[in-house]
């Protein structure tokens, strides 16, 4: 009896293997976009651009404005995609990437992209690179930015006033309630391309053995981010310093920063390092 209710069960498993078999789909070589999708029916469209356009892509960030970054260290280059694929350079809105389409001798293979729309990215070196989309976005590049050179701050209650040409300075002020009252610019144009280009944003000097292969983001208005360091076999945290203060050709004014080393978040031993460092290129 036994050997019978094996065999109708057996008989039963072969039967639902046999309805739940299915014909994979062809997956198309070109993207046609003339082709009509029928009711119910699984399409797929080739993406855009072909993948024959990058070299060598080791990251990939979607920002919070919806633009695709892709690291293509083959090409020394960051690629930048809108949502529906295509390359963009320039655009209707302003923006204008052709700064990271030749990084010269820079093979980017990590970046990440904060909600201030700093473009950060690394090389397997000791250096962490940024470039910021926003302040690119509100320049015209003719020389009508400016960078401060010193600000004043009042404190309101008591009306004394200080003033500071040291911006790390600021944080206290900002902290005790002072508020700024005067700026005092000047046109400085090589600051200022050093600012709106790709420039060094981080560099661990006193290990230049360092090499960083990973970065990541913090969450929206945090002033920090994180890197993997693969040789010495750690996660640190970087944070953020104020370096100079800017005024851009359409009147926006903000702080640039610097970065620095704020601790270890995980070292050797933990876990947490090996998997993050295991990056090609």
């Amino acid at each position: 009896m036994k050997k019978l209710q094996y065999f109708i069960l057996f008989i039963l498993i072969y039967l639902f293997v046999i309805n739940c078999e299915y014909t994979p789909i062809s997956m198309p070589n070109s993207n046609d976009s003339t082709k009509l999708f029928s009711t119910g029916e699984i399409k797929y469209i080739a993406m855009n651009p072909s993948w024959d356009n990058f070299s060598k892509p080791l990251d990939i960030f979607i920002s919070i404005d919806d633009y695709i970054f892709i690291a293509d260290s083959g090409k020394n280059q960051i690629t930048v995609l809108n949502k529906t694929g295509d390359i963009i350079l320039k655009d209707q809105s302003g923006n204008d990437f052709s700064a990271l389409s030749n990084l010269n001798n820079i093979n980017p293979i990590g970046l990440c992209v904060d909600s201030k729309l700093n473009v950060f990215f690394v090389d397997r070196s000791n250096t962490v690179y940024v470039w910021n989309q926003f302040i690119n976005n509100c320049s015209n590049n003719e020389g009508n930015d400016s960078i401060a050179v010193a600000i004043t701050y009042r404190n309101p209650e008591t009306s004394d006033e200080i003033r500071i040409t040291n911006f790390l300075d600021s944080y206290a002020l900002d902290y005790t309630g002072y508020i700024i009252v005067n700026v005092e610019y000047e046109y400085n144009q090589a600051k200022m391309d050093s600012i709106l280009g790709v420039h060094v944003f981080y560099k661990d000097y006193d290990k230049t053995s360092s090499e960083f292969v990973s970065i990541a983001a913090s969450p929206l208005g945090s002033d920090n981010f994180y890197i993997t360091d693969n040789y010495h076999q750690n996660i640190q945290n970087i944070s953020f310093a104020r370096s100079s203060y800017i005024k851009l050709a359409d009147g926006t004014t903000l702080w640039q920063h610097q970065g620095y080393l704020n601790g270890l978040v995980a070292t050797a031993g933990t876990g947490a390092v090996r998997s993050l460092s295991q990056v090609p290129g």
